[in-house]
């Protein structure tokens, strides 16, 4: 075992490694990795009691803001949610190799094999690795793009007058008569202030949001054999990232307008024509 996070809810005990004071001295430093319970529960680099880093919450495979697989050949993730403890736990599976997960004096978490030639340690894994992984960078309602990173409002929003605060809406929800737009390849937005039910389909998932006037996106609990649970957010979505293709991520439902759907759909057509235009000039399709 190279890790663990774990909340005994009925002892009220926590598990949870944290940085040196200094390179020096190993006593604890003001950097930790923990799991968040408040909401759905996320993995978080914490500087003292304030999110520096968010893995995001476990989504049946892997957190949903970290590339470290559960699929791996080389290492077993678990995660267990149950009334009486949380934890998370990584695990090695080839005997002959040695890893380690700990947590650096400069708000870093990393993954390390040890290399017996050199009799050291080889960082596999480290994040934050980019802009993109700082909490908040991008502010509510916004996305950071992780293979370019830069932050652009959600499609129907508009910078804030502050550009700190993110992003606002240019149309406001009727409640009434909303419908959802999906996102593909994204990091789910802060749980802090989710709610969950691990027993819903996603049909019944957005349902649920549509009765609640609050209710601004929604999204599967676990990907893995075809997606199930539901996870629901209530007004400013925090923290969205957004992934390439293949390198992680999942769907995420975001709610508008009835009226503003209908534009943005005709939006999309349009910038994927122009797309498809200027590629056939310069490529000669």
């Amino acid at each position: 075992m190279f890790g663990r996070l774990w909340w005994n809810l009925e002892k009220g005990e926590e598990w949870f490694p944290s940085s040196w004071k200094s390179a020096d001295d190993p006593g604890q430093g003001e950097y930790s990795f923990k799991i968040d319970r408040r909401g759905f529960p996320q993995a978080v680099l914490l500087k003292g009691t304030t999110i520096s880093t968010r893995f995001g919450p476990w989504n049946g495979f892997y957190f949903s803001g970290s590339l470290i697989d559960s699929r791996s050949p080389d290492v077993q993730i678990e995660f267990v949610l149950t009334k009486k403890e949380t934890f998370s736990q990584f695990q090695a599976l080839k005997k002959s190799l040695s890893y380690r997960f700990w947590v650096t004096t400069k708000r870093n978490a990393l993954v390390s094999l040890w290399e017996s030639q050199v009799s050291d340690w080889h960082t596999l894994y480290t994040q934050p690795s980019s802009p993109c992984e700082y909490y908040g960078k991008c502010g509510a309602n916004s996305v950071c793009n992780a293979n370019n990173p830069r932050c652009t409002c959600l499609d129907g929003f508009v910078a804030h007058i502050n550009r700190s605060m993110g992003c606002v809406r240019t149309i406001r929800l009727t409640c009434n008569k909303d419908g959802f737009r999906r996102y593909t390849g994204m990091v789910l937005p802060d749980t802090s202030s989710s709610w969950y039910d691990r027993n819903l389909n996603l049909q019944q998932c957005k349902d649920l949001c549509l009765q609640n006037c609050s209710c601004t996106a929604y999204a599967n609990l676990d990907i893995s054999g075809g997606g199930s649970g539901c996870l629901l957010w209530y007004h400013d979505l925090i923290d969205l990232r957004h992934y390439p293709q293949a390198q992680g991520g999942q769907d995420i439902y975001i709610r508008y307008s009835d009226s503003e759907l209908g534009t943005l759909y005709q939006s999309h057509i349009f910038n994927q024509f122009i797309l498809f235009f200027w590629m056939k000039i310069f490529l000669n399709w």
